[in-house]
Protein backbone atom coordinates (compact mmCIF):
# COMPACT_ATOMS: atom_id res chain seq x y z
CA UNK A 1 0.00 0.00 0.00
CA UNK A 2 1.29 3.26 -0.71
CA UNK A 3 0.35 6.73 0.49
CA UNK A 4 0.81 9.80 -0.97
CA UNK A 5 1.61 12.52 1.23
CA UNK A 6 0.79 16.06 0.61
CA UNK A 7 4.22 17.45 0.11
CA UNK A 8 5.45 14.77 -2.10
CA UNK A 9 3.82 16.56 -5.09
CA UNK A 10 6.40 19.13 -4.39
CA UNK A 11 9.85 18.68 -7.18
CA UNK A 12 13.02 19.95 -7.02
CA UNK A 13 16.41 19.17 -9.51
CA UNK A 14 17.87 18.13 -5.62
CA UNK A 15 16.96 17.16 -2.74
CA UNK A 16 17.44 20.13 -0.77
CA UNK A 17 15.37 22.29 -3.44
CA UNK A 18 12.67 19.93 -2.44
CA UNK A 19 13.06 20.66 1.25
CA UNK A 20 13.19 24.62 0.45
CA UNK A 21 9.60 24.24 -1.71
CA UNK A 22 8.57 22.45 1.35
CA UNK A 23 9.86 24.97 3.66
CA UNK A 24 8.18 27.99 1.73
CA UNK A 25 4.88 26.30 1.37
CA UNK A 26 4.67 25.49 5.41
CA UNK A 27 5.89 29.07 5.75
CA UNK A 28 3.18 30.80 3.32
CA UNK A 29 0.17 28.44 4.65
CA UNK A 30 -1.98 30.60 7.28
CA UNK A 31 -2.45 29.50 10.85
CA UNK A 32 -6.02 29.93 10.19
CA UNK A 33 -6.06 27.87 7.20
CA UNK A 34 -4.17 25.03 9.06
CA UNK A 35 -6.17 24.93 12.44
CA UNK A 36 -9.51 25.69 10.16
CA UNK A 37 -12.44 23.17 11.11
CA UNK A 38 -10.68 22.42 14.29
CA UNK A 39 -13.13 24.73 16.67
CA UNK A 40 -10.49 24.89 18.91
CA UNK A 41 -9.28 28.88 19.27
CA UNK A 42 -6.23 27.09 21.75
CA UNK A 43 -5.47 25.21 18.70
CA UNK A 44 -5.08 28.22 16.58
CA UNK A 45 -2.83 30.37 19.42
CA UNK A 46 -0.61 26.84 19.85
CA UNK A 47 0.32 26.92 16.25
CA UNK A 48 0.59 30.54 15.60
CA UNK A 49 3.15 30.82 18.98
CA UNK A 50 5.27 27.76 18.02
CA UNK A 51 5.38 28.47 14.45
CA UNK A 52 6.39 32.29 14.75
CA UNK A 53 7.10 33.67 18.29
CA UNK A 54 8.85 30.58 19.69
CA UNK A 55 12.49 30.43 18.79
CA UNK A 56 13.94 27.45 17.49
CA UNK A 57 16.60 27.25 20.98
CA UNK A 58 13.90 29.08 23.49
CA UNK A 59 12.29 26.05 25.88
CA UNK A 60 8.61 26.46 25.38
CA UNK A 61 6.21 27.45 28.34
CA UNK A 62 4.92 23.97 29.26
CA UNK A 63 2.99 24.59 31.92
CA UNK A 64 1.07 27.30 30.12
CA UNK A 65 0.60 25.48 26.76
CA UNK A 66 -0.84 22.93 28.90
CA UNK A 67 -3.50 25.19 30.95
CA UNK A 68 -4.57 26.79 28.18
CA UNK A 69 -5.45 23.31 26.52
CA UNK A 70 -6.97 22.21 30.13
CA UNK A 71 -8.76 25.49 30.42
CA UNK A 72 -9.95 24.45 26.61
CA UNK A 73 -11.06 21.04 27.23
CA UNK A 74 -13.09 22.35 30.56
CA UNK A 75 -14.92 25.32 28.81
CA UNK A 76 -16.23 22.60 26.61
CA UNK A 77 -16.89 20.67 29.25
CA UNK A 78 -15.01 18.14 28.73
CA UNK A 79 -13.12 16.19 31.44
CA UNK A 80 -9.37 15.42 30.88
CA UNK A 81 -7.78 11.64 32.00
CA UNK A 82 -4.41 11.43 30.57
CA UNK A 83 -5.05 8.73 28.02
CA UNK A 84 -4.54 8.97 24.44
CA UNK A 85 -8.09 7.82 21.85
CA UNK A 86 -6.84 3.86 21.56
CA UNK A 87 -6.40 3.18 25.53
CA UNK A 88 -9.04 1.98 27.70
CA UNK A 89 -9.84 4.22 30.84
CA UNK A 90 -8.80 2.59 34.17
CA UNK A 91 -11.59 0.25 35.74
CA UNK A 92 -12.56 -0.56 38.92
CA UNK A 93 -15.14 -3.66 40.15
CA UNK A 94 -17.25 -2.63 42.85
CA UNK A 95 -18.93 -5.25 44.98
CA UNK A 96 -22.79 -4.98 46.21
CA UNK A 97 -23.34 -6.69 49.23
CA UNK A 98 -27.21 -5.82 48.81
CA UNK A 99 -27.14 -7.35 45.15
CA UNK A 100 -24.56 -9.73 45.85
CA UNK A 101 -22.81 -9.06 42.69
CA UNK A 102 -20.05 -7.30 40.92
CA UNK A 103 -20.64 -4.49 38.70
CA UNK A 104 -17.60 -2.81 36.64
CA UNK A 105 -17.01 1.22 36.10
CA UNK A 106 -14.40 3.39 35.25
CA UNK A 107 -12.30 5.05 37.91
CA UNK A 108 -13.78 8.45 38.90
CA UNK A 109 -11.10 11.25 38.82
CA UNK A 110 -9.83 12.41 41.96
CA UNK A 111 -10.02 16.01 40.43
CA UNK A 112 -11.20 18.30 43.40
CA UNK A 113 -12.12 20.40 40.44
CA UNK A 114 -14.74 17.64 39.23
CA UNK A 115 -16.66 16.09 42.89
CA UNK A 116 -18.01 12.80 41.78
CA UNK A 117 -21.74 12.48 40.43
CA UNK A 118 -24.22 11.83 43.33
CA UNK A 119 -25.51 8.78 41.45
CA UNK A 120 -21.36 7.00 42.38
CA UNK A 121 -22.64 7.93 45.68
CA UNK A 122 -25.61 6.38 45.83
CA UNK A 123 -24.16 3.18 44.45
CA UNK A 124 -22.04 2.37 47.14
Amino acid sequence: MKIDLYFSQFQGDTKRQRHELVYEKKMNTSTATLCAGWGCPALETFVRYTRRELSYVEEPPYHDLRKMFSDELEKEGAVYLGLFDWQEPPRQVVYSSSESSYTESPVPSASEDHPPDEAQDEQM
